[in-house]
Order: C-alpha cells, then structure tokens, then sequence
C-alpha cells in the first residue's frame, strides 16, 4: 500500500523547529486513537522472503463408519498465501527552515517530536483505514455524483454506504478509479456526504460510481476487515471463499433497530459454527448511541481503576455484552459505517511484517539530503500484511441508522 503522507515544512509556516544534528524522537505510537491496529501490532508475526505459505485444514481428517471399516477419503488441505504490501509516509523539511533554527538548541527538539509524531499518527491512521476498511476511502455516488465547479475542482458526494466522514481530510491527496491524476482534498463536507478537491496534475474527471483511493494505492492496500467479513465470492488469501472459509454475515431486514436480541442471535451463530465467539464488538458511534440508550439492566460499564498501577491492566473502555463465553467489549468507532457491527475475534487475527519497520535509517541518519532540492526528507514505514480468518469473524450490517 504506496502511502505517501507527506508533510512540507517550510519558513513561512514554522520556526525553530530543527537543528544540524537528528536522532530518532519517535517510535511507532500505535495509541488508543486507533485501537484496532494498535491490538493487531502485539501480534506481529516476522515475515521474510518473497511470500509467507501456510496450511489451514476446512475439513476433518479421517473417515469414520459403524460396524464395518470405513472406506477413506482425503482431508482438505488449503494454502494461506500471504504477500506483503509496501507501507509509507514522509516527512520532508527545507535546509533554509534547519539553519534558522540552529539558535535556538531547546526548540527544536519539541519541533522534531512534533512533526514526527504528527507523520506517524498520520501513518497509523491510514493504517486502521486500512485494516477496517476494504482498499479503498469511498465509492462516488452514482446519482448526486461529481459537480464540476471551475477547470479541475470538483465537489463529490460519497455514496451512503461507503460514506465514512473520518476517512477524508483536507489536504491529503487522492485518486479516482484507476486514474494516476493527482487531487488535493481542499475541504469536507459532512453534512451532505461530500468533498471538494482540485486536480493538481494529468487530466482524470472524476465520475459517477468511481472507486476513491489514498493518492498511489489503488490495488495495493493490505487486506482490511470489511474486505473479508463481508466477502461471498473469489478468494481470501489464495483460498477460495466458501462455507468454512467464509465470515458470519447477518444483514438485517427493513433497516431493523439494534439490540440485545440481535447481537446474542449473531454471537451465538458464530459460537455455533466453530465454538469461537468474538473477542470484540466494534461498531459505528450510531449503533454505539442505541445501544447505550436502551436496556438498561443488560449493560455494564468498565471503570477506570483510579490507582495507576492497574491502569496497564485494562483495555479500552466500553459497554460489556454478556455471552456464555464471558464478557465481550462494545467498543465505538469513528471508522465504521454508521449500520455496521463488526463481530471480531482479535486471536485469530495477525500482522504479518517484515523487520525493518519503522524510521528508514540505513544510512545511519533518519533525515537524507533529496536530490536536486534545498531539502532533507525521513521515510517511515515499512512492509507487511494483515491475516484476518474469516470463518471466526463476523459482521452485522443493514442496522436503522
């Protein structure tokens, strides 16, 4: 997934920020802002070569009779191809802004810091995108579609169901369909499930129905949640879709109300089939209100411990729903479509990655001079895969909204 988060620096908009000499003032701070992925990278899985193989079994093996001996047959045996995708963002400052700064030694520091967390939380949230989504920010609407309003600035509404007011912001650069024609996000527009951008280079229109991709990454985006939870047909991971290699998938009818009755339905479904129920409930804020809103004696609430000592102990805070497994965390989340509940079960989920994530710093330096400009550039990222199973997911979709 070719990310280039990419943040000029310059004289005209900070000072003070930078000296001759870099260290490395931030690591990967995957944070509860984005709790999803920052789960997944405790369960990173060291990925070397040019692919990782697998085996996953999705029939029982042996052939069993009574009162005679049974005549055999062959287990199925499956491959899990995991190819890993190119992960990036950059930070890049003017020599010009680096010099001025040189008089001021404490300054700088907490410049540095700035903007490099700035570039890593950039990052890690494209990377939760990424994770939750299915490759792509956004479909155009087929029908209120694309106004063209002056030579290479247009205003599009996002289709309902793609729709996500969290996966746009001003400023990042974007792609329609397969076109390379870079846009500029110029502004946002929640209330009608819209955005202005302008066309900065090539000669793409957008169009009604395009796919809307982060700038470059069109194809290349490693698998999300939703492009397996949701998946009926072709094939996850090299494996064709089909019953044991499938996510639950529960769309409700008539845009039915979230509740109580629903969720045990679905979670026992998915205990049903496997014995494995969801380690998580991730939904939109909307389904996140209604459920809170309603039955109260069938929720509880987790309390922060009030000595520190105990906070490491506890996960994110949420509503709790009560399975015959045990407790399963309701978590929100801004990254979710609004009729949506993803069923998760974060153990049988992984981040395959390649070492070397992280600063690129090969050169013994985190900041490198770019070529025919007054400039120094950092690189962060790295290469990787998520494995998400689906025969232990599951998704709830359709919800009244």
């Amino acid at each position: 997934m070719a990310k280039n988060a990419k943040y000029d620096i310059d004289t005209s908009g900070v000072s003070d920020l930078f000296k001759e000499t870099y260290g490395m003032p931030s690591d990967a701070t995957f944070n509860a802002s984005f709790p999803v992925i920052s789960q997944l990278m405790k369960k990173t899985v060291e990925f070397v070569g040019d692919q990782h193989r697998f085996p996953v079994n999705t029939t029982f093996a042996g052939s069993v009779a009574f009162g005679q001996l049974p005549d055999t047959n062959v287990t199925n045996d499956e491959s899990v191809i995991i190819k890993d995708k190119s992960c990036y963002a950059r930070l890049r400052v003017d020599r010009r802004t680096m010099k001025k700064a040189v008089k001021d030694k404490g300054a700088w520091v907490q410049g540095t810091k700035e903007w490099v967390q700035r570039t890593v939380l950039s990052f890690t949230r494209h990377m939760e995108i990424a994770l939750l989504g299915e490759g792509k920010l956004g479909d155009v609407a087929a029908s209120a579609g694309v106004v063209d309003n002056t030579g290479g600035n247009y205003t599009i509404t996002v289709s309902d169901a793609t729709w996500i007011e969290h996966n746009w912001e001003e400023q990042e650069y974007i792609n329609f369909d397969t076109g390379t024609s870079q846009f500029e996000i110029q502004s946002v527009d929640p209330d009608n499930k819209a955005f202005t951008c302008q066309r900065n280079d090539g000669a793409d229109v957008p169009a009604n129905g395009n796919a809307v991709y982060l700038q470059k990454s069109q194809g290349n985006v490693p698998t999300g949640y939703k492009s397996v939870a949701d998946a009926t047909s072709g094939s996850l991971y090299s494996i064709s879709v089909q019953r044991r290699w499938k996510a639950f998938q529960k769309a409700v009818p008539n845009s039915q109300t979230i509740s109580h009755e629903v969720l045990n339905e679905s979670v026992l479904e998915m205990e049903r089939r496997n014995r494995k129920t969801p380690t998580h409930m991730y939904m939109s804020y909307v389904q996140y209100r209604k459920v809170k809103n309603q039955n109260e004696d069938l929720k509880r609430y987790t309390m922060r411990p009030k000595d520190q000592r105990f906070k490491s102990m506890m996960g994110f805070n949420g509503a709790l729903f009560e399975s015959d497994a045990g407790d399963i965390p309701m978590i929100p989340h801004q990254l979710i479509n609004d009729d949506r509940v993803n069923l998760m079960n974060m153990n049988q989920m992984r981040f395959y990655q390649a070492p070397g994530w992280g600063w690129f710093d090969e050169d013994n330096t985190v900041f490198l001079r770019m070529q025919d400009e007054d400039a120094y550039e950092a690189r962060y990222g790295g290469y990787g895969e998520f494995f998400i199973h689906p025969a232990f997911q599951g998704v709830i979709t359709g919800l009244s909204t």
